[in-house]
């Protein structure tokens, strides 16, 4: 009775009384949830307690490594089996056509195929944080093979690319929780993973920061760039280890390809005290808010205008990229307005508040004074009589 009822529980569960240390793992896939079982990619006779009957047939063991990307492939290369699930099927042909199928191709089983970044048994779906795939794991997928520093070396690649990534702004953001910042397969893509040449670079960049890209196409750096063939954002952000620049550091690349006395180094210069003067201005004008604030000052209808000079702050950071003055003068001037009303009005609130202190201290200081007198005046009646 309870053997029936294993059966019934799983696809081919008859295969996991043998192989019970694949069960948990098999449970936990997207294929036993849509009815894949051990039979579709190991062949063989399922329901079945003889052994020799279950591995009879096109019963195939541990499949090898030549022979996995086919084999994944004749199911998710079916647009019946597929269209259910809204996947695609050109995942193959992606993958041949990737760095590591076009190795796989050549018989190199060193290269990466379907089971080393899915897993084999316990495959979910890259949605779920545990997957390998899922954005929060992928670059510790990935790391498996390319910070291994033999295998890297046999193709002329630095096994540092992971560690580098992991020093970068992008992926902080995914360590702290975000889902949309840049993983891996953002830029190599997944089964049709390849480095991007030096055209592709923008076009990925761009993707996500559209506007830096736009103001850049504006700059005296495009030509430049396009003539000397440099990738654009790479160039001076690096490809793995991608660092964010500010305010305060915008300078720190300019050096590589501008001596100090020329006039592009001094319109940096010029952009950098802007932006520092800018933030300087709109960080004074929040202090004072927050001050007086404490004070009992009535100040709630100017934090609306507060954020929009942060805002306008926010906002004139990708044009940067544009190395012109003027550009950025546009939008800083906003912000500095605003900062400059917010930090005006919040002196004369002060002001008033402090002439009404003046006032009722000097009401309160006559009170009293007429209060004295009065007193004063009944005792001395009060001795005379």
């Amino acid at each position: 009775m309870i053997l029936l009822l294993l059966i019934t529980l799983l696809p081919d569960s008859t295969c996991v009384l043998c192989h019970s240390d694949l069960k948990s793992a098999y449970q936990k896939s997207v294929h036993t949830t849509h009815n894949v079982g051990c039979k579709s990619c190991h062949g063989g006779v399922t329901n079945t307690l003889d052994m020799k009957k279950a591995h009879s047939k096109n019963f195939k063991g541990k499949i090898k490594r030549r022979d996995i990307p086919p084999l994944c492939a004749s199911c998710h290369s079916n647009p019946d089996i597929m269209r259910p699930f809204g996947l695609g099927i050109d995942q193959f042909i992606y993958y041949r056509s990737s760095i590591h199928g076009k190795l796989w191709q050549r018989g190199d089983t060193s290269s990466a195929v379907c089971t080393d970044c899915h897993g084999v048994h316990d495959i979910l779906s890259p949605k779920d944080p545990l997957s390998p795939t899922s954005p929060q794991m992928v670059v510790n997928t990935c790391a498996r093979c390319h910070s291994k520093e033999g295998l890297m070396k046999r193709y002329g690649i630095s096994n540092k690319i992971p560690d580098d990534y992991k020093r970068s702004i992008h992926y902080k953001r995914i360590s702290e929780g975000g889902t949309g910042s840049p993983t891996c397969i953002t830029c190599h893509g997944s089964h049709g993973a390849a480095p991007p040449g030096v055209r592709q670079v923008e076009e990925i960049c761009g993707t996500c920061h559209p506007l830096t890209a736009k103001s850049f196409d504006l700059s005296p750096h495009k030509k430049a760039f396009e003539k000397e063939r440099l990738p654009q954002c790479t160039t001076c952000h690096g490809n793995h280890f991608i660092k964010r620049y500010n305010s305060s550091n915008f300078m720190e690349n300019c050096g590589q390809c501008h001596d100090k006395e020329e006039r592009a180094f001094t319109v940096g210069e010029s952009i950098q005290a802007l932006f520092l003067s800018t933030e300087e201005l709109i960080k004074k004008a929040n202090n004072s808010f927050e001050e007086a604030l404490s004070r009992g000052i009535p100040l709630l209808d100017l934090k609306p205008r507060l954020n929009d000079a942060k805002t306008y702050m926010v906002e004139s950071y990708p044009l940067f990229h544009s190395i012109s003055v003027d550009t950025l003068e546009k939008t800083l001037r906003k912000a500095r307005s605003i900062a400059d009303d917010v930090l005006s009005e919040i002196h004369e609130r002060e002001s008033k508040k402090r002439e009404k202190v003046y006032v009722l201290v000097l009401f309160w200081f006559y009170v009293l004074l007429t209060v004295g007198l009065i007193e004063a005046k009944k005792r001395i009646d009060k001795i005379e009589e």
